[in-house]
């Protein structure tokens, strides 16, 4: 290999030929797109759907904290969603409680999406069907189990589907980012519900 040498004050500074400089590049660009394949081939085998939970045990009959639940216009006073986005805007339409009650939100920073009640179980059990829009689709259940004096509330989010590759790689992050929200929320409602 050539190396081409300018003096300058005594420091001798190397430079690469061209034809150097060019299998490095070329070097650099194999690289890249292993990387590339890498993460493809990673992704393809990442789960397509994941779970989420909470749990928290409130010291208030289910009956109370289940009428929170099972009206989508009583998440106002307790949802963790729209107490940390307050730019959403929200439409409530259908039932007003129960199967049927839904929630439509908008936001100028994120996708538009609609939550739905498609199953309710007075006291014991609700679940929601989630629809994202251009983010696919979700549903969460919710259970109450009455245990003394308390109830232990347990709300999980299953989202499927998770586009490949940029969903699965987001999924691998879902527990994580959910983690607060179903904290607050539970709080939020022992808070309502006491």
């Amino acid at each position: 290999m050539r190396i081409e040498s300018i003096l300058h004050s005594g420091i001798i500074f190397a430079f690469p030929t061209k034809h150097f400089n060019m299998k490095i590049l070329k070097y650099i660009g194999i690289g890249i797109v292993v990387l590339f394949l890498l993460f493809l081939l990673v992704a393809a085998f990442l789960p397509t759907e994941v779970t989420t939970k909470g749990e928290l045990y409130i010291k208030a009959p289910s009956s109370t904290i289940f009428y929170h639940v099972n009206s989508m216009k009583n998440w106002a006073a307790w949802s963790p969603f729209q107490r940390a986005d307050t730019t959403m805007e929200i439409t409530y339409r259908g039932s007003e409680s129960g199967v049927g009650s839904e929630m439509f939100w908008t936001n100028p920073r994120h996708d538009s999406g609609i939550q739905v009640i498609s199953e309710s179980f007075p006291h014991s059990y609700i679940r929601m069907e989630l629809d994202f829009f251009t983010g696919g689709k979700a549903y969460s259940t919710w259970s109450f189990e009455e245990t003394g004096d308390s109830t232990l509330v347990s709300w999980k989010v299953f989202i499927s589907e998770l586009g490949y590759p940029m969903g699965r790689f987001f999924g691998l992050l879902m527990p994580s980012m959910m983690k607060p929200m179903h904290e607050q929320g539970l709080m939020n409602l022992k808070t309502i519900s006491e």
